[in-house]
């Protein structure tokens, strides 16, 4: 049976032996993704300082077998092909359907916004700030189809109730600022921090304009999605998430949102990044933040991608020759190479400097 939330997930991990319980204190400064990045298992981070009543969970993805388990298979009977098999069948959408929530939450809203409520960690050195957006989804409705879209748009804390969102002009949610801009509308956005698994895998997935990653999930998971909606921007979002925002997309606003570590394995910046701010946040007690700390050859960013190119749903939004590049490389899973090549297209376009 596929997990229908975080939680059930991590359990299902731990009852395997696939888990990796560190109890002992952890800054969330550093520490976590340092020890995020050596590791090649799902990690449980269970005393953090600061954080004393909230945990981590990162690299929930981090080997064949765990995309096994978070889709239902038998990890002792699944290769890599029948993952992308299970994948492609996913398309076949099923709605989500509407749900209350059942878990306990705490919440802030408006002024009373604190976004540093959260144990979200400095993932890396190169990094400017945290990252509270790494393995999360960001969901808005398209203003000409009403639509919705979910997408993992990575997102800086930039202070208590706003943070940025970096997309690419070619990106869905790109193209609903600029409708929204055009018309000159708000454009509400809700986050999800800590769904299930494959919410994560579907949201990351290239899906066609018009396509609802959401009932691709319950594609994934073979049964409906629980949504309910939000209370300030009605767009439904899973009903087991750890954290919810809702809030809205600053119009007319960019920033630059960097250095932060990115699939290359090098410091990247968006000088034209987005601003989110966020009108209310909640959390689960005892919440389960779940994030990733990129850049390592083989992570579980690179291995979500491989699978996703495998059933052709990944896309970098570059240009045609380098995307066909990229998808050749992960599916044969070169992540190295990937790399390389990640590093060669920022050196073209000026964003990073040469080594010397």
């Amino acid at each position: 049976m596929v997990p229908q939330e975080l939680r059930q997930y991590i359990d299902l991990l731990n009852e395997r032996g696939a888990l990796v319980r560190v109890s002992r204190r952890v800054d969330w400064k550093y520490e976590i993704g340092t020890l995020t990045r050596k590791a090649k298992a799902p990690l449980l981070f269970e005393t953090i300082v600061d954080y004393p009543e909230a945990s981590v969970f990162t690299n929930g993805l981090s080997s064949r077998d765990c995309f096994a388990l978070c889709l239902g298979l038998d990890p002792r009977r699944t290769n890599w092909g029948d993952l992308v098999r299970r994948v492609r069948r996913g398309r076949v959408p099923i709605k989500p359907t509407p749900s209350k929530l059942s878990a306990v939450l705490r919440e802030r809203r408006g002024s009373g916004v604190d976004l540093y409520a959260l144990p979200t960690p400095w993932w890396h050195r190169a990094d400017a700030k945290r990252y509270i957006g790494t393995w999360h989804i960001n969901i808005t409705r398209d203003p000409v189809t009403g639509i919705e879209n979910a997408g993992v748009y990575r997102m800086k804390v930039l202070d208590e109730k706003h943070t940025t969102v970096s997309v690419s002009p070619k990106s869905h949610l790109a193209q609903h600022v600029k409708e929204a801009e055009r018309r000159g509308e708000p454009l509400a956005m809700a986050v999800a921090v800590g769904v299930a698994e494959p919410v994560v895998i579907a949201a990351a997935a290239a899906l066609n304009r018009g396509e609802n990653e959401l009932a691709f999930a319950g594609g994934l998971m073979g049964r409906p999605l629980e949504v309910q909606n939000g209370d300030l921007c009605d767009l439904p979002v899973p009903s087991n998430a750890e954290v919810y925002m809702e809030g809205e997309l600053l119009l007319n606003t960019r920033v630059s949102d960097g250095p932060y570590m990115d699939y290359a394995g090098i410091p990247n910046v968006n000088p034209h990044a987005h601003v989110y701010r966020v009108g209310r946040l909640a959390w689960r007690k005892d919440v389960i933040f779940r994030g990733t700390s990129v850049g390592e050859p083989g992570g579980e960013d690179h291995l979500l991608f491989a699978l996703l190119a495998a059933a052709n749903l990944a896309d970098f939004h570059g240009s045609v020759v380098r995307k066909i590049i990229q998808n050749f490389l992960l599916r044969l899973r070169l992540f190295r190479l990937l790399q390389a090549t990640g590093v060669f297209s920022q050196r073209l376009r000026g964003k990073v400097p040469a080594k010397k």
